[in-house]
């Protein structure tokens, strides 16, 4: 299939701008009360959920299942339901960007009163997220210890197992079958090495100074030393 001149600029745009907030260090684990882990993570949502469709659409559909919960039998709108990796990525696009998501309730919703009104199976979570191995919840806890995950309804994604992998299976496949789409990859191999240098963005916030607080930020400091 020949690739449409705007999709090929919007997959260029997408894997520049993931790659981008991955070589970050918004998610390590001296940012996690960063006021703008949230926006980044969103960010990163968004542009993921996008290239896999467009993965889908022009080459193959990223479809592995590791650590994916399948709810095919728990949503009865299909739209809801999680069976592989890229409808995880699309369930987590969705719930981050509608307020009034039912994917953000454990279970979702369930009809009452003959149909009249719904209310939640279970608890409300959002973005809980979670360095290592356990969580703040039972029902969606982290298993692996060398990774993060972030929770919302009844979905864990793992930010290497999940986020960075699906990138890097959609980015390899569709460079493999359109070279075209990064004109330096085309002339060197994908996996090239590339020379990288740390550049530094200091963000500055203004916080209420009160004992609370305070002693917030003498736990957060004592997080980030270990």
């Amino acid at each position: 299939m020949e690739m449409d001149r705007y999709d090929k600029s919007e997959i260029q745009e997408g894997l520049e701008r993931i790659e981008t907030l991955l070589s970050t260090d918004i998610f390590g684990p001296h940012n996690h009360s960063h006021p703008l882990v949230r926006s980044a993570f969103i960010d990163l949502m968004i542009c993921l959920d996008d290239l896999m469709f467009k993965a889908e659409k022009y080459d193959q559909r990223v479809d592995f299942v590791d650590d994916v919960l399948n709810t095919t039998e728990l949503h009865v709108a299909k739209a809801k339901q999680v069976a592989d990796v890229t409808d995880l990525i699309n369930f987590f696009r969705h719930a981050l960007c509608h307020l009034n998501e039912a994917n953000r309730i454990h279970g979702g919703f369930e009809k009452k009163d003959h149909g009249k009104g719904v209310k939640p199976r279970g608890a409300l979570i959002f973005l809980n997220r979670t360095f290592g191995e356990g969580g703040a919840f039972q029902g969606v806890p982290s298993k692996y210890d060398d990774d993060q995950s972030f929770a919302i309804g009844e979905h864990i994604i793992y930010l290497k197992r999940h986020i960075e992998r699906a990138y890097t299976e959609a980015r390899k496949s569709l460079l493999a079958k359109y070279p075209m789409i990064n004109a330096a990859d085309y002339y060197a191999p994908i996996s090239r090495s590339r020379n990288m240098i740390e550049k530094s963005h200091v963000v500055k916030q203004m916080v209420e100074d009160t004992p609370y607080h305070r002693a917030l930020e003498k736990l957060n400091n004592k997080l980030n030393e270990k």
